[in-house]
């Protein structure tokens, strides 16, 4: 006959199917090539630190990537934490996991993820963090189950950024009271930002860029005077910015670039004391730069290209000496340059070309001490290069397409990290100086075609391999002699006959000759502007402008 089963108590099964729901969990997400608490051979009586073994659940914990232990109980074996993050995982979240009723952090970021988010989340009443990002899950984000009115009322932090989610962000995220931070970032997120998302009063860091959000920023936004950080760049969001954003005096990064935003930037701004970061780069924005806006002391990075901004760049520029990243290139911006440049002794990155700016190349970037690249072509500047600008860490130097006269400085190989220089499309004079043995040696890009400069270039320079020279090596228009004399130029222009005393942007179509092809069609099309585009955490790269320019050939 049967024998009966000895009844358990309560908590003995709350304990079993927790025990239950993490083997589960080991098949479903492929446990057998786990990096960190695999059990190969299945082997039940494996050491501590080994999952499947016969002992206690609460000791299959081992320490992964970040020396964290992978499962954290409690006095009495329940499982507060799962912390999995870049352990090689594959597979699916079990439905079962909805058993660990009393998880407050579960993390299986950077792994290889699949399938939804299981609806059973919602069970786990006292979950406080969720972090499923970086792997490959989809499917409806945000759902009921958990993000409804009788879902997740703990929740402190839910990542899912770097996914392939879907759906809207539901008006019910207002219920999350206690959200601290929100990254969705890198999905297929649409449809608008709801204006209940002025409920999460203790929102620190908001991150929805890269999906397709459309709509305003909502004003709402403002009610949020602990956030620190929003990134809501690469959607498509439209409207002006909402001058409530800037109320909240803790933000330090203000991420807005690649949307379809206009008006002007508010001039509350200025109010943001803490402000470190603001990327506002392709966009409609219009008007001027408010003076307000270099009241912010710590700014390191200042992003606005490609935009519509007019006006000067104020004098006070100069009051920003942590400025490291000042991008405002392919704006209507006009006037001098402030020589107060001078006073930003960390300004590494300057990009001030495609704009109307005149008059002459402050003599005071020379105090720039540590400036890598600077780019003020497709501009109206004149008189001639200053020598105080060849400082010894600048890698890129784009002075083309402009009105610059006079010979080249002397000292230009002192700049010996130096890989692109763009003189072309100006009216410098005299012979390109010899350089030093061992200058130059990273030049890989020299363009001084369309000028008045003659003579012979040095072997000392043709002996570094440039895979770029253009020069006007080609007689003008078929007749006469160049006016320079070329052994190492990859292109050849013809040697302008009479240079126009208007704007380089007059100059006479010329037709390059390309030393390695006999056919001018072979000829390759020019990136219009190159200029940084990535913030902060990486090395920049350089793009092309999205805006039309004159040609930098």
């Amino acid at each position: 006959r049967a024998v009966p089963i000895d009844p358990s108590t309560p908590s003995q099964t709350l304990l079993n199917e927790q025990r239950y729901a993490l083997a589960v969990m080991y098949y479903s997400l492929g446990g057998q090539g786990w990096i960190y608490g695999r059990n190969v051979t299945l082997d039940d009586v494996a050491s501590n630190g080994t999952w499947m073994s016969r002992s206690n659940y609460c000791e299959w914990s081992a320490e992964s990537t970040d020396s964290s232990n992978q499962l954290v109980c409690d006095e009495f074996g329940n499982v507060l934490e799962l912390n999995l993050g870049s352990n090689n995982m594959t597979g699916t979240i079990p439905l079962e996991i909805g058993a660990l009723v009393f998880m407050s952090s579960y993390i299986s970021s950077s792994n290889a993820i699949s399938g939804p988010i299981p609806t059973s989340l919602g069970l786990i009443a006292p979950l406080q963090t969720f972090d499923i990002s970086s792997n490959t899950m989809g499917g409806e984000l945000f759902q009921a189950e958990y993000s409804g009115p009788d879902g997740l009322a703990e929740v402190i932090e839910f990542v899912a950024n770097s996914n392939n989610f879907q759906g809207n962000i539901p008006t019910e995220i207002g219920l999350w009271s206690r959200l601290q931070t929100l990254g969705i970032s890198g999905n297929e997120i649409t449809g608008t930002i709801p204006t209940e998302i002025g409920h999460l009063l203790y929102m620190k860091v908001c991150l929805l860029f890269q999906n397709q959000i459309t709509g305003a920023i909502p004003s709402e936004i403002g009610n949020l005077n602990k956030l620190s950080w929003i990134n809501i760049e690469r959607n498509q969001i439209g409207s002006t910015i909402p001058e409530e954003l800037f109320s909240n005096l803790d933000l330090t990064h203000v991420i807005l670039k690649d949307n379809f935003l206009s008006g002007t930037i508010p001039q509350k701004v200025g109010e943001l004391s803490k402000l470190m970061h603001i990327d506002m780069d392709n966009n409609q924005i219009t008007g001027t730069i408010p003076e307000e806006f270099y009241s912010n002391l710590d700014l390191q990075w200042v992003h606005l290209k490609n935009n519509f901004l007019s006006g000067t760049i104020s004098d006070r520029i100069g009051d920003l000496s942590k400025i490291t990243y000042f991008w405002t290139s392919s704006n209507e911006l006009s006037g001098a340059i402030p020589t107060t440049f001078g006073n930003c002794i960390n300004l590494k990155w300057l990009e001030l070309q495609n704009n109307n700016l005149n008059g002459p190349i402050p003599e005071e970037f020379g105090n720039m001490k540590s400036i890598i690249d600077l780019y003020v072509g497709n501009n109206d500047l004149t008189g001639t290069i200053p020598s105080e600008i060849f400082g010894k860490n600048m890698t890129n130097l784009h002075l083309n397409d402009n009105q610059l006269s006079g010979p080249v400085p002397q000292n230009y190989g002192q700049s010996w990290r130096l890989e692109e220089l763009w003189l072309n499309n100006n009216r410098l004079t005299g012979t390109l100086p010899i350089i030093a043995e061992g200058e130059l040696s990273y030049l890989v890009e020299l363009r001084i075609n369309n000028n008045k400069m003659t003579g012979e270039v040095d072997d000392s320079l043709c002996q570094n391999n440039l895979d770029v020279f253009h020069a006007d090596c080609q007689p003008p228009y078929g007749e006469g002699e160049p006016h320079i004399v070329c052994g190492c130029c990859t292109t050849c222009f013809s040697s302008p006959s009479s240079l126009p005393s208007s704007s380089p942007s007059s100059f006479p179509s010329e037709s390059p000759s390309l030393l390695s092809s006999s056919s001018p069609s072979s000829f390759p099309s020019e990136a219009a502007s190159s200029s940084p585009s990535t913030p902060p955490s990486s090395s920049p790269s350089k793009r092309p402008s999205a805006r039309p320019t004159r040609s930098p050939s």
